[in-house]
């Protein structure tokens, strides 16, 4: 299963590593509640790059949500090297080049209630 949900409002999906994918999961349920859960992932991913004996995960996330008490919608990726950016529209994993050029050529700006 590579979407799992984090809290009611919050959903992350990624491609890479199943192992490293459940630490990165286990920390964003935990940190669901907080507005940085994002930063908190990519720096998480970002500690693992630069310490001695430790690998880097091996996986890319993307975080969907809507914002608590706006309704609007966000989608941010992390790398494996830490770095995350947001995006209107994106795909990760096998093929997503094919996606993402399909999104770019179809995608179409909707309101947090038509994007659910």
């Amino acid at each position: 299963r590579k979407i799992v949900s984090s809290d009611d409002h919050i959903a992350l999906a990624y491609a890479g590593l199943i192992g490293d994918a459940r630490v990165l999961i286990n920390r964003a349920r935990m940190e669901c509640q907080s507005h940085i859960l994002t930063v908190e992932i990519a720096g998480l991913q970002q500690k693992y790059v630069q310490s001695c004996g430790v690998g880097p995960f091996g996986l890319s996330n993307l975080v969907a949500g809507f914002y608590l008490y706006t309704g609007v919608p966000s989608l941010y990726q992390t790398n494996p090297s830490g770095t995350f950016s947001a995006w209107k529209a994106n795909a990760t994993g096998r093929n997503s080049n094919l996606i993402r050029q399909y999104l770019e050529k179809n995608y179409q700006e909707t309101s947090g209630q038509e994007t659910v």
